[in-house]
């Protein structure tokens, strides 16, 4: 641990700070054999969410902009996390990624669009049921791209019980 802060009790010009706490963590690494790949695709990659299916817009970038407070946030499944860790990182390992971004901040919209923007490739994206679905925020939720190992993965998944859900992605 470098450090942190939680502040509770703050206020500027008259008006509440909601609290803020913050963790600082510094691990490291043994061994990098492979770095992970960035948050772009290449043009005819497919999207493919991992993990559970629980996001909530409490506490989320949606949530804050439009003045919204309360609610309960994603349940988090330690042991689900620690699959969906596993394979993203075995998957980094043989090198079948093309890119991999979380959904923790702004959701499957925002990861979608640094992707793009990263990129430089648009996308079409189908299938996602509401606001919540796509500006939703949850743990152990990410989104991977590399049309060749879809199938693969979506089989490991089933045999070890992780979601997999696939929106319709074309350039």
């Amino acid at each position: 641990m470098i450090g942190g802060n939680v502040s509770l009790y703050n206020e500027t010009a008259g008006d509440d700070i909601d609290p803020t706490p913050i963790v600082g963590v510094l691990g490291l690494v043994d061994r990098l054999d492979r770095p992970p790949p960035g948050v772009g695709w290449r043009d005819g990659d497919r999207i493919m969410l991992l993990g559970p299916s629980d996001v909530s817009l409490a506490g989320s970038r949606w949530a804050f902009e439009r003045g919204a407070r309360g609610g309960s946030l994603a349940p988090v499944d330690l042991a689900l996390h620690e699959r969906v860790t596993a394979l993203v990182r075995r998957l980094v390992d043989e090198g079948t990624l093309h890119g991999v971004h979380d959904v923790s901040d702004g959701g499957l919209a925002v990861a979608l669009a640094e992707m793009a923007v990263r990129s430089g490739i648009g996308f079409n994206v189908a299938r996602i049921a509401d606001h919540r679905a796509l500006f939703g925020e949850g743990p152990s939720l990410t989104v991977q791209k590399n049309r060749r190992v879809i199938r693969r993965v979506i089989h490991h998944n089933r045999r070890r019980g992780l979601r997999t859900c696939r929106p319709t992605c074309h350039r």
